[in-house]
């Protein structure tokens, strides 16, 4: 599961037990987390099968669960970032899991494309559908996200050949405060 806890400005803790956010799912367990601050709450993003968050309160209230995947859409990689006015939540959506990797220490290989979505402080989605920074037949991960002082988000990840799995380049594309993106590059 995904829990919490509140700290004071010498590291102390506030609350005397965490705070639950997330059980582990069914199919999966807890496998990456990120947070960010609109300054004065929290939004704590994480991957279990699907991305989904949850808005933390500076009093230690917490919001509903958001899930920003569809079911049928298995996510990783969650990175979340504020712009000013929104947070902004990058993820990898996997399009395909290969088991057929003939070194056994690879495990599974993923095929996913990048997809960004903007919340409100109050946990309301911004954007009806995520909005797609790279979606092509390489292969997407990791992303990163950095904040101009303008708003601006630059979204950037790994980008490798599915061809040859062992050559890969960095991408990046910034969006807008209101959701405008530039190319790839």
């Amino acid at each position: 599961g995904v829990v919490a806890v509140r700290l004071d400005s010498n590291a102390k803790p506030i609350d005397t037990s965490p705070i639950l956010l997330a059980e582990g799912s069914p199919t999966g367990v807890v496998t990456e987390v990120a947070i960010a601050s609109d300054g004065n709450d929290w939004l704590v993003v994480w991957a279990a099968d699907h991305v989904r968050a949850r808005i933390v309160k500076r009093s230690g209230v917490t919001g509903p669960v958001i899930d920003f995947t569809p079911a049928d859409a298995p996510s990783t990689s969650p990175t979340v970032a504020w712009n000013g006015t929104a947070y902004v939540i990058a993820w990898v959506r996997l399009t395909s899991i290969d088991y057929s990797c003939p070194i056994p220490e690879c495990g599974p290989l993923y095929e996913g494309d990048i997809v960004v979505s903007r919340l409100t402080r109050d946990g309301t989605l911004i954007d009806t559908a995520p909005i797609e920074l790279a979606v092509d037949p390489e292969n997407q991960g990791q992303p990163a996200i950095a904040v101009s002082p303008n708003g601006t988000a630059l979204i950037a990840w790994v980008s490798e050949s599915v061809d040859s799995p062992w050559e890969s380049s960095i991408r990046a594309a910034s969006l807008s405060s209101d959701g405008v993106t530039t190319p790839s590059s």
